[in-house]
């Protein structure tokens, strides 16, 4: 706590101790009363001044709308190409024991007719206790613009 915190408190407490040790009278009762609001006043304000500020002004707007603004087209090797086959998207544990997604390039070249319009820079190779697998990622290969079918 902050000493003009602990200051303000024993001052306001030496008022009260004052303030009751005097004989009780009927027109004491009054400036008890204006003393004990003062107190309280005088606690409050040293309350609301250690207190570290905050911006009420900190909002952040959202970005202008901007009516020029088009989504890019898709590539039209991706356009062109029909949905690959869902059942090719398989789960594969590597050697380290992490599941990895992954469309298997057997799968692809054997249900798939557009495999070479794939991107090559989402080949990837998964070693296993039985060997590598290879196939393609499928966040990659959405990211391109290529869909997989829901079926």
């Amino acid at each position: 706590m902050s000493r003009k915190f602990i200051a303000t408190i024993v001052a306001a407490a030496m008022t009260v101790t004052a303030v009751s040790s005097a004989p009780a009278r009927a027109d004491d009762d009054f400036v008890k009363l204006i003393m004990g609001a003062a107190a309280i006043y005088a606690l409050s304000q040293t309350v609301k001044k250690d207190r570290p500020r905050v911006s009420t002004n900190s909002h952040e707007y959202p970005p202008a709308y901007r009516p020029d603004l088009r989504p890019r087209p898709l590539p039209d090797r991706a356009r062109k190409a029909k949905p690959i086959p869902a059942h090719c998207l398989k789960y594969v544990e590597s050697r380290r024991g992490d599941t990895v997604r992954l469309l298997g390039q057997r799968c692809l070249n054997r249900h798939y007719r557009h495999v070479h319009r794939l991107p090559e820079r989402c080949e990837t190779k998964v070693r296993t206790r039985n060997g590598v697998r290879h196939g393609y990622k499928p966040r990659c290969v959405r990211k391109h613009g290529f869909r997989l079918a829901q079926y």
